[in-house]
């Protein structure tokens, strides 16, 4: 699977994504924990700034993908393997995948 060009992965120590994300809405934001660090996927599908704050092991999944390791490589490093089709369905409703290579599950 190649990731696409433009996503990028980041961890930050604060809920800075939750934070971007609740100020993007005319609502109110909802009351955040400030102090609970977070991991972040940023893409831009359809020239559009999307910034999803991701579940945990997401940040590890996605990474070793982009490190160049095959899904089923990626899924290894997973702590719950189950969690492997929300991690993949995520990024590609994301738009952070270019590409899926074929044989990349092996």
């Amino acid at each position: 699977m190649e990731i696409h060009p433009a996503a990028r992965l980041l961890r930050f120590a604060t809920s800075a994504a939750s934070i971007w994300a609740a100020h993007q809405g005319d609502a109110a934001p909802a009351p955040l924990d400030h102090r609970r660090g977070e991991d972040a996927l940023v893409t831009r599908p359809l020239a559009d700034v999307g910034v999803d704050v991701l579940p945990p092991g997401g940040y590890v999944f996605a990474a070793r993908l982009q490190e160049g390791a095959t899904l089923a490589e990626a899924a290894e490093a997973l702590s719950n393997p189950d969690e492997f089709g929300t991690h993949l369905v995520g990024l590609v409703g994301a738009g952070a995948v270019a590409a899926i290579i074929p044989g990349d599950l092996k």
